[in-house]
């Protein structure tokens, strides 16, 4: 005898926590359990989940924490020991992100848009960094990598915690401890909304295949940056790496949100594909 196991399909299948489905999910189960029958003239239920969620893409939250900071960098120099010599991987790079643009840095692969990234983020703990970065003009302040979000591309969650709860996770461990935890569990609702997964809140974040999609996924990650509050930047890399073209879409749509809400953003891997970073403020 042997054992054959059914072949597993391709699409996501969503979970939600017990005592968190979404009426209109619950009502839209119901009436599927219930088929038309067409010899009797009943037609087959509509879909209620469109129906009742109905389409907010273009909805902007309001209580977003703003930022209206400019962030520079001038002649900057990345060097690194290689082969008993040295190997410059950036030399002479100048810029600048403004509050409300959506920008774009592109370069071809291996060109160093993610050693920029990272160099800009100062998570660079290798090599001798040269230039300077100024923050509407002043030296960035000792507390720069706190007040900075980072969003990696590889979307790594607990499988088992819920968005809401990855979210409010992030901003009690992140936010100041003098917020009250009322005002972060607002807050986290807040950035619900504007992550436009009010519907999946309750659902269970899982790993692929079982739980959320790619997409999701990637927007869960960078709510959780968000939750905690970065008072100057987010760094996003790679942000729509391995997503289909609509999903990519959705991304970058979700990013002009985030800029028109007055978040300040910097990201890199924007265009599928051709290896491109974009900044977003």
């Amino acid at each position: 005898m042997e054992i054959q196991k059914p072949n597993k399909g391709g699409g996501a299948v969503t979970i939600f926590k017990r005592g968190q489905v979404p009426k209109h999910v619950e009502k839209a189960m119901e009436l599927k359990a219930q088929p038309g029958d067409v010899e009797a003239g009943l037609e087959e239920p509509a879909d209620v989940s469109k129906e009742v969620a109905g389409d907010n893409t273009d909805t902007q939250v309001q209580g977003v924490a703003k930022n209206e900071t400019i962030f520079t960098w001038q002649n900057l120099t990345y060097t690194i020991p290689y082969e008993k010599a040295e190997r410059k991987l950036l030399q002479d790079v100048q810029g600048y992100v403004k509050p409300g643009k959506l920008t774009a840095l592109m370069g071809a692969s291996g060109a160093g848009k993610t050693t920029l990234l990272n160099t800009l983020a100062q998570r660079i703990n290798f090599g001798v960094v040269h230039g300077d970065f100024l923050v509407d003009g002043r030296p960035l302040p000792s507390s720069f990598q706190r007040s900075a979000g980072f969003a990696e591309q590889m979307d790594v969650h607990e499988p088992t915690t819920t968005v809401r709860e990855a979210l409010q996770f992030s901003a009690k461990l992140r936010q100041p401890k003098e917020v009250p935890i009322k005002e972060k569990y607002d807050y986290v609702e807040t950035i619900i909304d504007l992550l436009e997964m009010r519907d999946i809140a309750g659902a269970a974040v899982g790993s692929p295949g079982s739980g959320l999609n790619q997409e999701q996924r990637k927007r869960v990650t960078i709510g959780v940056e968000l939750a905690s509050k970065p008072e100057l930047l987010m760094f996003l890399d790679e942000p729509t790496s391995g997503l289909d073209s609509g999903a990519a879409f959705n991304i970058v749509r979700f990013l002009r949100k985030l800029a028109d809400a007055g978040q300040v953003r910097t990201s890199g891997g924007f265009t599928q594909g051709c290896g491109t970073m974009c900044v977003v403020k």
